[in-house]
């Protein structure tokens, strides 16, 4: 078995993989013209997030009191504006999604692994990580194919090219 059928889970916590960065936004779904938006950190000042979207100019800032996740809904939303997540399909009867190109890094690694491996932690065992989270359907040896696809679907949307 080579190292391309396997994956680690590295404990990358389930919150941490939605703070979207310069480099790698929240990718959502504009509310004036459902455009591709993005949510990154606003220039200068971590503690403030930005929208932008670059199809109409639409462009928020907002200081987060508390973030929302609507990740159990039929239409998943970023955590700081609430704005529907751009990357979305239905799959396996369900919805997959992704929050931004980490998020889909990680998922794909894990769906199209043949074998999955999670070691204890510093402190023991931890069901904080993303993967120790997912949802069985995505789990799933069943599902496998279907779910990679739907990934690479989403990956195509994204336009993150290689």
């Amino acid at each position: 078995m080579g190292e391309k059928d396997r994956h680690f889970d590295g404990h990358e916590h389930r919150f941490a993989i939605t703070r979207p960065t310069r480099d790698d936004p929240t990718l959502v779904l504009c509310p004036q013209c459902q455009g591709l938006g993005k949510v990154f950190p606003a220039p200068l000042d971590s503690a403030q997030v930005q929208f932008g979207c670059s199809s109409c100019g639409l462009s928020k800032r907002r200081e987060p009191q508390s973030r929302l996740f609507q990740w159990q809904s039929s239409d998943p939303t970023d955590s700081y504006f609430g704005y529907s997540l751009w990357l979305n399909i239905p799959c396996c009867g369900e919805r997959l999604w992704v929050f931004n190109r980490r998020h889909w890094d990680l998922l794909f690694s894990y769906v199209k692994a043949e074998h999955r491996e999670r070691a204890q932690g510093e402190y023991g065992w931890r069901n904080a990580s993303i993967v120790s989270r997912l949802p069985p359907w995505i789990s799933s040896k069943k599902n496998r194919e279907v779910v990679v696809k739907a990934l690479l679907t989403l990956k195509e949307k994204a336009l993150w090219g290689e």
